[in-house]
């Protein structure tokens, strides 16, 4: 029966592998919906079966560690490989964009939850906004399903990517492509979605803005918020740790490496994105069943 099953999701991935929305992913097919698939199922049997805070922080430094550990392994075997799978459209950023999207379905799924109950948490809608951000800010939406980018988040904070579509063909050729894409039309797209979205939690903040400073303060003392703060400081470690290797290898003590490998900060700071980006899902999973534990305790 086991073998059979097997099969039977072999093939499936297989039809998925040769159609025409994933046929131009930069990495093999089938691949990435299977990472998005383990993701969700390791998300979704957390939730079910609740491990306590402490166990899922153990299990969370051993995977990040013997993570990086491998990742350094491979470096000092095949630098080549290693700078590979840290570029852009490969594994390392497929998880770290799976792992953001979860946390944001999550948190989604609980800020509705707690809307119905009528015991809203701002904190809830707070990351999961931040979550959904970061997932597209990751993964640049349309690159993955149609091979190339139509939303790029950084003119979201450039004035002349509201003057005209004539930016916009000024970018294309900064960035090496021939051929012009609608992106003037989706930039204005994605920001409506954005301010929209936006717009929505500022008010949902407002509503609640007595219960929100409250669960600030208090999010340092929970397992959720230690989780949190530990991946903003994996984050921001990782932005520093990377501009500090380019400056070395650029003008510093080892430039001919860059010359001779090609590589970049993208070696160090996307791994570590991806342990990040992991904190941040098991934070929303542990609040996920903290707030669970509460409303159980109250039924009783």
């Amino acid at each position: 029966m086991i073998i059979c099953r097997l099969a039977s999701m072999s093939r499936l991935l297989a039809i998925a592998g040769n159609s025409w929305i994933l046929k131009r992913t930069s990495i093999t097919e089938p691949y990435v919906l299977l990472i998005a698939l383990l993701v969700l199922a390791a998300t979704l049997l957390l939730v079910k079966y609740a491990p306590s805070p402490k166990l899922m922080l153990r299990g969370l430094a051993v995977l990040s560690l013997s993570s990086l550990a491998g990742l350094v392994l491979l470096g000092f075997w095949d630098l080549r490989t290693l700078d590979l799978i840290c570029n852009e459209d490969h594994v390392i950023e497929w998880l770290t964009a799976a792992f953001l999207l979860a946390g944001w379905v999550l948190g989604l799924i609980l800020t509705i939850r707690l809307i119905y109950r009528k015991t809203p948490s701002p904190l809830v809608a707070f990351l999961t906004g931040g979550y959904f951000w970061g997932f597209w800010r990751e993964l640049e939406f349309g690159r993955p399903f149609f091979g190339e980018k139509l939303i790029y988040t950084r003119n979201f904070f450039r004035l002349g990517a509201y003057s005209g579509p004539e930016y916009f063909e000024q970018f294309e050729k900064s960035m090496g492509h021939q051929q012009l894409r609608p992106l003037f039309e989706m930039h204005w797209i994605a920001v409506t979605v954005a301010l929209t979205c936006a717009v929505l939690l500022l008010v949902h903040l407002y509503r609640h803005r007595r219960v929100f400073p409250a669960e600030l303060r208090e999010l340092p003392r929970t397992a959720h918020g230690l989780l949190f703060l530990l991946g903003m400081g994996i984050y921001l470690g990782s932005q520093l740790a990377g501009e500090l290797f380019d400056v070395l290898l650029g003008r510093g003590f080892f430039p001919h490496y860059r010359q001779m490998f090609g590589f970049s900060h993208r070696i160090i700071a996307e791994p570590l994105e991806c342990v990040a980006s992991l904190c941040f899902l098991i934070s929303i999973i542990a609040l996920w069943n903290t707030i669970k534990l509460r409303v159980d305790n109250a039924t009783c």
